[in-house]
């Protein structure tokens, strides 16, 4: 949730925080949570934690906040709960709906393909929009790398057979060119899934959209499940209005960041 406005959070899978605090410096989820698996801390499975306004389901509650009811296999340790609890067994396992990924990453290529890193703004030869900041149906192989301070327009799909590094202070925008379609950023390597492909974006990325309200996705097709560490997609401090996907990885929202439902 977002200024008080209340989001509600699905997890296939876990649900983890740094700080179970209901204050700003917490990990907080303004609305309910149904986890297929555990509610706890990221770094330690029994510290830290998620504060949960409202209800919780999950498998087991080890570290939390919770300001509505429990339902749990068994009953949470240090997860106070302001409600009632009950035992039950966790929500099932969903389908998400998918990705085609693989769909994208064809049409980018069709623009042609970029090879090694693309440095946006550089003046050595390695910026892929040849000075225009803007870039687009294109394949890159190798990294993507926008320095601090560089604002970037993106024109049509892009494939990052490598990671993407977004530094501080940056603008990325969605093209006029794009009318209503949202941009979509696929980053992807197939030879080393556990270790490309990755997304991390740095404080105060700033992600627009144009004046038809296209936006942009960003696919992440990196495997690791290490949020501590090594996430699919890091998105660092007051990163806000974009759509992130992690297909088989995980996503760490860090310090003030905001998800809008």
């Amino acid at each position: 949730g977002n200024s008080s406005v209340v989001g509600n959070v699905y997890s296939n899978g876990p649900v983890l925080g740094i700080k179970a605090n209901s204050g700003n410096a917490g990990s907080r989820i303004l609305g309910s949570v149904w986890a297929v698996g555990n509610i706890g801390g990221l770094n330690s499975p029994n510290s830290g934690g998620v504060y949960i306004q409202k209800n919780a389901w999950a498998n087991n509650l080890t570290a939390c906040l919770i300001g509505g009811n429990v339902r749990a296999s068994s009953t949470p340790t240090n997860c106070p709960y302001t409600g009632s609890f009950g035992i039950s067994t966790p929500p099932s396992a969903v389908s998400l709906s998918s990705v085609d990924a693989l769909y994208w990453k064809n049409k980018a290529l069709e623009g042609g393909v970029w090879e090694g890193d693309c440095n946006i703004a550089s003046a050595n030869g390695t910026d892929c929009s040849g000075g225009t900041r803007i870039i687009g149906n294109k394949k890159i192989n190798g990294n993507l790398n926008v320095p601090s301070g560089v604002d970037l327009t993106l024109s049509g799909p892009l494939w990052v057979k490598g990671d993407i590094n977004v530094s501080q202070n940056n603008v990325l925008s969605t093209g006029e060119n794009m009318g209503k379609n949202s941009v979509m950023v696929v980053a992807s390597d197939p030879d080393n899934p556990n270790i490309k492909g990755r997304v991390v974006t740095s404080s105060n990325v700033q992600f627009n959209r144009n004046s038809q309200n296209a936006g942009i996705i960003i696919i992440s097709e990196n495997t690791s499940v290490d949020c501590s560490n090594l996430p699919a997609i890091d998105m660092t401090s007051n990163t806000a209005t974009v759509v992130f996907v992690a297909i088989n990885g995980c996503i760490n929202v860090g310090s003030n960041s905001m998800i809008n439902g």
